[in-house]
């Protein structure tokens, strides 16, 4: 049943408790896969972690996350066509410098080189529908999958930290959508230096909508030890069907008696798992393990958002 990922949060050390919805971003930190494919049935070496009834405190840390969550403003789904993954699908750079350019959106097209491109292409679904959508020209894919960090390059050369394309294709790539895989148009950008080409999504953000970042409530106290939340890293939401919900965990490496727990409300789900943390003082590799649960609802889940038991964060589900 689906996939665990094991996210690498550092150097040893003391495994921290009660993780959940995005902390922290996974394509900087992955280090295994076991197993293949998103959270939808598909077989893995992980043993899911097993249901029980919520305790306590989990019930009172479901009630306070669900007030804070409605204080708010009960977040709706996004409709339309939304991207689960990165608009640059498989990013990686052979130097600091480039990273950090990129980064800090230092990045420009080389004079000389035609950046526009007309026409019309097909965003093909893997049930073997297609939707057709018009290609954005290379500086309009760079300007919508750039969220430049203008710090970046402190530090750094700036004529170094500064990466020139010096020539482009259009493509296709493969992404994951809340309608599953889907092949989108793509610009492959070449760089001097540069040894593999950097791949941007080019379809636009109005056609293919970008995941809305998690936002948790304000004033939201901190989870108690023990709680484990629902993770929302791209390409593994939550998925349901009939009156099961498929969630990832984040856990440690060392949190022993994992038990998964929901608390449904009228408008919402609270969703999360408990554990019992390593003794004080105990060493343990320093990782976030995202390990995949079935939960069985009272009834099917319908419109109602699923909310993170420790960060109060929606987590995107397929439905």
């Amino acid at each position: 049943m689906g996939v665990a990922l094991l996210l690498s949060l550092g150097a040893c050390g003391t495994t921290p408790a009660g993780r959940g919805g995005g902390s922290t971003r996974p394509e900087d930190h992955v280090t295994s896969v076991v197993g293949d494919g998103p959270l939808d049935g598909t077989t893995s070496t992980a043993a899911p972690i097993p249901q029980a009834p919520p305790p306590g405190d989990f019930r009172t840390r479901s009630d306070v996350v669900a007030a804070a969550v409605r204080a708010a403003g009960i977040p709706q789904a996004p409709t339309g066509l939304v991207l689960e993954s990165s608009r640059t699908p498989g990013l990686g750079f052979d130097t600091s410098e480039q990273k950090q350019a990129w980064t800090a959106g230092r990045v420009t097209l080389a004079p000389g080189w035609s950046r526009d491109w007309t026409g019309a292409a097909q965003i093909r679904f893997a049930d073997g529908t297609s939707q057709p959508v018009d290609v954005l020209d290379a500086q309009a894919a760079l300007d919508a999958a750039l969220a430049p960090s203008p710090d970046a390059c402190s530090g750094f050369d700036l004529t170094a930290c500064t990466l020139t394309f010096t020539n482009g294709s259009v493509t296709t790539v493969k992404v994951t959508t809340n309608r599953g895989q889907a092949t989108v148009p793509a610009w492959s950008f070449q760089a001097a230096g540069l040894s593999h080409p950097v791949v941007v999504v080019a379809v636009p953000s109005g056609i293919l909508q970008d995941a809305p970042a998690p936002t948790p409530p304000s004033g939201l106290p901190d989870p108690g030890p023990g709680l484990a939340g629902v993770e929302t890293w791209p390409g593994t939401p939550a998925s349901t069907s009939g009156s099961s919900l498929t969630v990832a965990i984040g856990h440690g490496a060392c949190d022993r008696e994992l038990h998964v727990h929901v608390v449904e409300y009228a408008d919402l789900v609270v969703a999360g798992a408990t554990f019992v943390p390593s003794p004080p003082g105990s060493a343990c590799t320093s990782q976030l393990i995202l390990t995949p649960a079935m939960l069985t609802l009272s009834r099917p889940l319908g419109d109602r958002p699923v909310i993170s038991v420790t960060t109060g964060v929606a987590i995107p589900v397929r439905r």
